[in-house]
């Protein structure tokens, strides 16, 4: 009699499946939602697993942004996940996820475990930091909270320009003040010349065209920005004349015309008064 052939095993079949992003037109430092699908092509339920996704995979690498459990997918069934994230940059980042990142599960095809996708920063919407959100984690930021590299993620860097002085490094603050968050020097162990310097914002990746500051003054007095297009501030691409401000008045600083620029650096003095940022919005 002929040898019967073996009957094929039963096995599941995990799939990285499709994906969406709410709202279709997405800036920088906006959080958007990501919405992934995760299938059971096979014929049996697949048992539990983890999943990665990583927010990119090349121009910075991001990997294992994001990471979870799914305990169990029945045959054909399939499971979505929901997260929320946001980029600080402009640009198309190439996205993956990847599910049974472990191999716990022996299925009948594993090539199509992982799934690429990519998400488009529209270069037309400007960068928009209230500092309300911690980039490396997307949650709510509570003030307050000393400003160390924590937006570096954003290519935004922040410090008191000391130069040619003896305050050493004098530490950043956000702060909140009536609901809204600003940036301020720590007045604990500086003298008051000390924590009226001018604020520098690097911009770390590439320039920008244009710049935004909102500040919130202590007492009536002038404000000024300057822009600079290296980053070692030495070519000056934009100097404001002094701007009058007036005590506890919020005020946006920027250009008075639409000229694009080369900005890698953004300077603002507040002479007689610390500078208490608010809000910055650059465009690309």
């Amino acid at each position: 009699a002929p040898t019967p052939e073996p009957t094929p095993a039963v096995l599941p079949d995990l799939v990285a499946g499709n994906a969406r992003f709410a709202p279709r037109r997405i800036a920088p430092g906006q959080i958007f939602v990501v919405n992934i699908t995760i299938t059971n092509a096979g014929e049996t339920e697949s048992g539990a697993f983890n999943w990665a996704w990583d927010a990119s995979i090349s121009n910075p690498p991001l990997v294992n942004a994001l990471d979870g459990r799914i305990e169990s997918i029945p045959a054909g069934g399939s499971r979505n996940l929901s997260f929320f994230y946001s980029y600080g940059w402009w640009g198309t980042y190439n996205t993956q996820i990847t599910v049974d990142v472990d191999g716990e599960i022996t299925e009948s095809d594993n090539r199509n475990n992982r799934g690429l996708f990519p998400v488009t920063i529209d270069d037309t919407l400007p960068l928009e930091v209230d500092f309300s959100l911690l980039p490396t984690t997307n949650e709510p930021l509570i003030p307050p909270l000393q400003l160390d590299d924590q937006f570096a993620l954003w290519n935004l860097a922040f410090r008191l320009d000391t130069t040619g002085t003896n305050c050493g490094t004098v530490p950043l603050f956000v702060t909140d003040l009536g609901g809204d968050a600003l940036v301020i020097p720590d007045r604990a162990n500086a003298t008051q010349r000390c924590v009226e310097l001018p604020l520098l914002i690097d911009v770390l990746r590439a320039p920008v065209s244009r710049a935004e500051v909102t500040l919130v003054p202590q007492r009536d007095g002038m404000a000024l920005l300057t822009y600079y297009a290296d980053d070692a501030g030495t070519e000056v691409s934009f100097e404001s004349p002094p701007f009058p401000v007036r005590a506890d008045e919020p005020i946006t600083i920027t250009p008075p015309d639409d000229i694009p620029r080369i900005i890698r650096r953004i300077v603002i003095e507040m002479p007689g008064q610390s500078v208490r940022l608010t809000r910055l919005v650059l465009f690309r």
